[in-house]
């Protein structure tokens, strides 16, 4: 079910991140850099999977205690929650500068004339995590169909909202 969370949460939050990196990256540094963080992820998988099913412990908490000890078990557990806490903070952020900025931005498209509003950010943080948070909670199978139909929803919707902004900013 972590699979399911990940893919559902994360994915769609990274949806946001492609073309700033691709702003600030360029065309072709993207690109690559892409490519290569999949090559060095699918290597470090593999690894993974292959020292696991030399030692037969699949748990990967259990697969670092056995090869470094007790000690680093739990310092990588803490390093570990303290990154997605980290990762989830970034990504929350972001994500809610990117709504205000899209909010502010159709604003003053319909409305041509009228002094730029500025909203509240705390406000754009509860929609982002009334959209998104949802994502996540699977935990039940049977609740993996209505969280993937809304999971679908959003990545849609978001998606073609963003190529909308997108279209809009380039006719100006």
């Amino acid at each position: 079910m972590t699979y399911f969370a990940i893919v559902n949460g994360y994915t769609t939050i990274s949806i946001f991140t492609i073309p700033i990196g691709f702003k600030y990256g360029g065309w072709l540094f993207s690109p690559l850099i892409l490519l290569w963080a999949c090559f060095v992820e699918t290597f470090a998988a593999i690894r993974l999977i292959q020292a696991a099913q030399a030692v037969e412990i699949y748990q990967y908490t259990d697969l670092v205690e056995y090869s470094l000890g007790r000690t680093f078990k739990q310092f990588f557990q803490i390093m570990i929650a303290l990154l997605h806490f980290g990762y989830s903070m970034a990504m929350l952020a972001f994500v809610a500068r990117f709504f205000k900025y899209l909010y502010i931005s159709f604003y003053m498209a319909s409305n041509p004339g009228i002094s730029e509003p500025d909203p509240n950010l705390w406000i754009f943080v509860g929609v982002t995590i009334i959209l998104f948070a949802p994502m996540t909670w699977t935990r039940r199978l049977e609740a993996l169909q209505y969280l993937n139909v809304y999971s679908f929803i959003v990545i849609f919707l978001l998606t073609g909202t963003i190529i909308g902004f997108c279209a809009m900013k380039i006719k100006e």
